[in-house]
């Protein structure tokens, strides 16, 4: 299991910015930069090419 999917599930602790049905940006528990946060969906897909339109598009907003 993915870190992302752990977080969905809540098993691993994060600070969650926006989460929907589709859709989680959480913070980057060490990031380079300093507010950096990652955009991810919630369901796993094995590449980007594989995301429906309507995860892609909420992605991309």
């Amino acid at each position: 299991m993915t870190l992302v999917e752990r977080i969905v599930r809540r098993e691993v602790e994060a600070v969650i910015i926006h989460e929907s049905e589709n859709v989680i940006a959480f913070a980057d528990h060490d990031p380079i930069n300093f507010g950096h946060i990652l955009i991810c969906p919630v369901k796993p897909y094995e590449s980007f090419i594989e995301l429906t339109d309507e995860v892609h598009d909420e992605i991309q907003k």
